[in-house]
């Protein structure tokens, strides 16, 4: 029975190839220079006759012939060189990808003992296949204002900011959507009030024609405002994203913060007039919350 070879095993005989692929090009690189060199030489001190002679026993033919071997070589050292750069390419992809593979099987292994399948194929779906992962994000949570509404009730406009860095964990370049969902208004008369304050991708804000192009970009529905910028990340980049947009709740109202890709970290900071408003926060994760309600009672 044939068995495949190990990840070892290619590599060992991948970069056997290589090696051959690059003495190939420096011998065509060192070939191609001396003929189109040579051809030079010729060509300043060989007589040129003043009468045609027959193509062999012309001199000019050996120039001729010199430079276009010269270049012959060199095309097909830009061949060679490509073929070369295309090979090493597909080839650490598909090591990474096995390794990866392996990362799950090792994974499944160990889950799997006291993990019911589907729990693992979520976790697998939900944190090991995603190719983004969220670093240091900070929430922002400020109450602005104060508004009477004609049902009689009060509403606050809300500010809150989103920033965080975004890394690429795939090996191949992908598209990250700076996505922004704003709850609609609960009266028609507050829609002005809703708005997205800004956008930034590395420091840089994003202009009013690149927000009215997030906007078209992503529809609404009935309960939301929707916004979206696709940004692309090479493998293992990082970009600095910043979020600031306007919202509106009520008075007795509450708010769910949460994040779709894995995060290492979470910090929230609220700001606001503690004589007015009672806050208090709670953890929906496992893990206890650390000095968050000391800085909202701060």
């Amino acid at each position: 029975m044939m068995t495949q070879p190990s990840i070892y095993q290619q590599t060992i005989s991948r970069q056997n190839e290589f090696k051959l692929l690059t003495t190939i090009n420096l011998v065509l690189l060192v070939v191609s220079l001396v003929l189109l060199m040579t051809s030079i030489v010729l060509d300043h001190f060989i007589e040129h006759p003043a009468s045609p002679k027959p193509w062999l026993n012309d001199p000019k033919t050996l120039v001729d012939l010199s430079r276009e071997l010269g270049f012959a070589c060199l095309i097909g050292l830009v061949v060679a060189t490509t073929i070369e750069r295309s090979a090493r390419f597909e080839h650490h992809k598909l090591v990474a990808e096995q390794f990866r593979e392996i990362e799950y099987d090792v994974l499944r292994k160990v889950f799997e003992i006291s993990t019911p399948k589907a729990v693992f194929d979520a976790i697998k779906s939900g944190v090991l296949d995603v190719p983004f992962q969220r670093k240091d994000f900070r929430v922002g949570v400020e109450m602005l204002e104060e508004l009477q509404g004609k049902d009689g009730n009060t509403y606050i406009v809300v500010e809150l900011s989103a920033e965080y860095k975004i890394k690429n964990n795939s090996t191949n370049v992908k598209t990250y959507s700076v996505g922004v969902e704003i709850e609609r208004p609960p009266l028609t008369e507050f829609e002005s009030k809703v708005q997205i304050v800004s956008v930034a991708v590395n420091n840089v804000k994003l202009p009013p024609e690149a927000l009215a192009a997030g906007h078209t970009l992503a529809e609404d529905t009935k309960a939301f405002i929707r916004f979206s910028h696709p940004t692309d990340l090479k493998p293992g980049e990082e970009k600095d994203i910043l979020k600031i947009f306007r919202s509106i709740k009520r008075k007795n109202d509450h708010e769910i913060l949460h994040v779709l890709h894995p995060t290492d970290s979470m910090r929230v900071s609220l700001a606001f007039d503690p004589k007015k408003y009672d806050v208090e926060a709670y953890a929906l994760h496992f893990r206890e919350l650390s000095d968050m309600v000391g800085k909202l009672r701060g």
